[in-house]
């Protein structure tokens, strides 16, 4: 039968519209137009090797779901004319293998930051520094050391992409942050596309596709905003990734840690997340906006030679948690002759026992006191066998020196190691402690004051010198601006002036704010919401033109040196670091410089 000619019409046209559909995704050696707005689908695609990465392939609706090289074809959605996506992984899973002794150790060391939860969140929102020759200011950043740093006594704060910047480094000693970073890496990058906006959906079909092709395991993925940040992740197989992101009160930035723990332990800066869940809106959140979408694989150009801590990760640690713990806090000072406790617990999330050696050196400063045995040339020794979904903890004590030279001096939270891996809580610092009887004599003027006329520094006085102290500090104005000078980068923001007289009384760590910026410490702020306050602890900061000045009483009150008879309730981190005020402030105790 013939066929009528508007029909054969019909069919040529939808030959010729199928054919315009399969134009290829520009190689690495086409021009990018977008920028000069020639173009629709710019993209520089390339492989480890640099050649030119082939167009993806439509089916052809034949009865044969085979290709000429005998893969599986994807088939066309009748509707839409969009072939579903192919996930590698489905094909081909790692099943928790690893594709080279370097993937392995990038993912254990992105999981062991995984592991400390709520104990690694997103960077410290209130520590800045001022750039060395300017006047501009950004936040603080620095590598977290390893991942046992960060414990239940020590928050570490941490960006996306420093996360990644600190998997590397802890992996192979690589120092990204030195290079123009991951969106600038181009000779690291494998894949990368600029989104322009205007793609149709069969075109985002196959930069998704050819994205999901390219994917290796430890590779890192960026999405680069042309004129803000954007978001870098690490692929770590079978489908999944590990990020830092912030989460709001569920795990990001400064928060109670004693509100929702539960919740936020579940959800810490650092959690999984599925590559696909770049794809599940509708709106196609990798598509919209003029955005860099790149996979920056480093072994294109550094030897991947892995740390000898990370070889010990790998080897003893993976998938065991462990922290060192102080009986001193943040904040919390050690007198001469007073006794530290030391505890390393270690959390066996195995499937089976785990046996590790424990070892342990005695602080300078210090003498030992108890623990599994007396030491060996100054070193303790355990051997520790954890069984599977248990904790166990190694406990030891030394004794700090009764020596007032070191009244000034610190004791080194470090020089223990598990399985081969250093892990270390905070110094402790040798400061001087008011005695029981001056104690209870603050504690009852406090507790009294109504008697007390002055108000301001002058009632510390007479606080202090009821208790046989004698104190002499200046007015909350002139204290501050002896304690802070300007920043030679910045007229607006301060740096500590360890020239002021008043220095020593400084609580170690329990300084700062949002005005206060140095090249280290970033933890100083958010060291507030851990800190141990003394009785007697004098509390001083500027807010704008406001001044505030309070003596700590005890337990979760305050004593305001402004109207000297109101007793506020601190009812959590948040407010104590509310109630100081955020320009800057300093936790002064003045025993330490008595």
């Amino acid at each position: 039968m013939k066929r009528p000619l508007s029909l054969i019409l019909a069919l040529i046209i939808l030959a010729l519209t199928a054919v315009g559909c399969a134009d290829k995704i520009p190689s690495a050696n086409e021009q990018d137009k977008t920028a000069a707005g020639e173009d629709n689908t710019a993209s520089v695609l390339q492989t480890t090797d640099n050649t030119e990465q082939p167009a993806d392939n439509t089916t052809d609706n034949t009865s044969d779901n085979t290709s000429d090289n005998g893969q599986p074809q994807q088939t066309v959605s009748d509707e839409s004319g969009i072939p579903p996506l192919v996930k590698p992984w489905e094909s081909a899973p790692l099943n928790g293998g690893y594709i080279s002794e370097a993937a392995e150790a990038i993912v254990t060391v992105a999981e062991s930051y995984l592991a400390r939860k709520m104990w690694l969140q997103y960077e410290c929102t209130n520590i800045y520094e001022t750039l060395p020759g300017t006047s501009r200011v950004r936040r603080t950043q620095q590598y977290l050391n390893t991942p046992e740093d960060c414990t239940s006594q020590n928050i570490g704060y941490t960006m996306c992409s420093f996360f990644a910047y600190d998997v590397l480094y802890q992996a192979f000693g690589i120092d990204m942050k030195t290079s123009s970073g991951f969106a600038g890496a181009t000779d690291m990058q494998v894949f990368n596309y600029t989104i322009t906006g205007k793609e149709t959906d069969l075109e985002k079909r196959r930069v998704e596709q050819r994205f999901l092709d390219t994917l290796q395991q430890g590779d890192i993925i960026v999405n680069k905003h042309r004129v803000s940040s954007g978001h870098v992740l690490i692929y770590i197989g079978d489908g999944m990734i590990i990020d830092s992101a912030y989460f709001g009160s569920q795990g990001g930035g400064n928060y109670d840690l004693s509100a929702n723990k539960d919740l936020i332990e579940k959800n810490g800066s650092v959690r999984y997340r599925e590559v696909m869940s770049f794809f599940e809106t509708d709106n196609y959140y990798y598509f919209w906006g003029e955005k860099l979408w790149a996979i920056v694989r480093p072994s294109l150009k550094y030897e991947l030679n892995i740390t000898e801590q990370t070889q010990n990760r790998v080897k003893n640690l993976k998938n065991i948690y462990v922290e060192k713990l102080s009986s001193h806090t943040v904040g919390q000072s050690v007198d001469i002759g007073e006794e530290i406790t030391f505890t390393i617990n270690i959390r066996n999330d195995r499937d089976s026992a785990a046996t590790l050696q424990v070892e342990a050196e005695v602080p300078q400063y210090t003498e030992f006191v108890s623990g599994a045995q007396a030491p060996t040339d100054g070193k303790l020794m355990w051997e520790v066998t954890v069984e599977p979904g248990k904790q166990q903890a190694v406990v030891y004590t030394v004794r700090v020196l009764d020596d007032p030279a070191l009244y000034g001096s610190y004791v080194s939270g470090e020089g223990s190691t598990v399985g081969g891996v250093n892990v270390r809580c905070r110094d402790m610092y040798i400061g001087k402690h008011l005695s029981s009887q001056q104690t209870v004599s603050i504690r009852t003027s406090l507790h009294n004051t109504s008697q007390i006329t002055e108000r301001y520094m002058d009632m510390a006085k007479i606080i202090y010198n009821n208790a046989g102290l004698e104190l002499d500090l200046p007015e909350t104005g002139e204290l501050l601006d002896s304690l802070f000078v300007k920043s030679p980068a910045s007229d607006k923001h301060y740096i500590l002036n360890q020239d002021s007289p008043y220095y020593d009384m400084i609580v170690p760590t329990m300084y700062g704010g949002y005005y206060c910026c140095e090249e280290y410490d970033i933890g100083r702020t958010a060291d507030v919401y851990g800190c141990k306050l003394y009785i007697g602890d004098i509390l001083v900061a500027r807010e704008g033109d406001n001044l505030y000045a309070y003596i700590f009483v005890e337990g979760s009150k305050v004593l305001s040196l402004k109207t000297g008879n109101t007793l506020y309730a601190i009812k959590g981190r948040d407010q104590l670091l509310t109630l100081i005020g955020r320009d800057v402030f300093a936790v002064l105790r003045p025993s330490m410089a008595q």
